[in-house]
């Protein structure tokens, strides 16, 4: 869950983080609308990288059972 992984620790305190349900963007460059409230109720609306693991370093295994 996209929600999880938002570091909101150099946030004040109040600060309301909503990002969205989908990844957007292209396959090279994957990105994910967050909107941020602020204690004062402004709010911004940033598009943040998902970073995502390389894929060549990550390869799938079968267990024998499955096979």
């Amino acid at each position: 869950v996209v929600a999880d992984k938002v570091d909101t620790s150099n946030l004040p305190q109040g600060t309301v983080v909503t990002p969205a349900d989908k990844v957007t963007g292209t396959p090279d460059n994957p990105v994910v609308e967050v909107t941020v409230t602020y204690p004062d109720g402004t709010t911004d609306t940033i598009e943040v990288p998902v970073k995502q693991k390389d894929s060549a370093t990550n390869e799938p295994t079968v267990k024998p059972d499955e096979a």
